[in-house]
């Protein structure tokens, strides 16, 4: 494993969040490694965002989540505030965000986080399978991570969450634009 640190619970507290209208609150706490392939991405020791593997390599973040210098991500994580032996550290070799984000207008907010190593795959620690075409409007899904679980509230979880929104019909003029 990567020689990083860990952050206390104190210090979990997240930057770059969306205005509180867009962001999806409320949910219930996971259950231990039920989300396998969450990945929390850390600045300074500092929850910034969370992301999911998509690869032993590579995870998918929001692009608003960049920031210069180290970072490095935890992977087969549950809670922020404790070790349970199933946490994997790597730092991070690069960011990519999407060549087209636009951070005023929110389009785009997409970012690949190459890892320095890649993750050793098991039971805490999945890549998500990819959907190979959209779900229909109406699909139920599940959103997880470590935000906030009631809005406006300034204190991050430290136990991860989840919430069961459905798949919303953005018409065709929002075809494509969400990659």
């Amino acid at each position: 494993q990567d020689a990083v640190p860990t952050p206390s619970p104190a210090a979990t507290g997240g930057t770059g969040a969306p205005h509180p209208s867009t962001r999806v609150v409320g949910g219930r706490p996971c259950t231990p490694r039920s989300q396998p392939w969450q990945a929390a991405l850390f600045k300074d020791l500092r929850l910034r965002c969370g992301g999911t593997l998509v690869h032993p390599r590579w995870v998918l973040s929001a692009a608003h989540c960049y920031a210069q210098g180290p970072m490095m991500v935890r992977l087969g994580e549950y809670d922020l505030g404790r070790l349970d032996g199933t946490e994997q550290f790597r730092l991070v070799n690069r960011l990519v965000r999407h060549p087209r984000y636009n951070h005023t207008a929110k389009e785009h907010d997409l970012m690949l986080v190459q890892l320095r190593r890649p993750a050793n795959l098991g039971p805490a620690v999945r890549v998500l399978p990819l959907a190979t075409r959209c779900p229909a409007a109406g699909t139920p899904c599940l959103v997880s991570g470590w935000g906030t679980t009631t809005s406006p509230q300034e204190v991050v979880e430290v136990v991860c969450h989840w919430v069961d929104p459905k798949v919303e019909d953005l018409g065709p003029k929002w075809r494509g634009r969400l990659w």
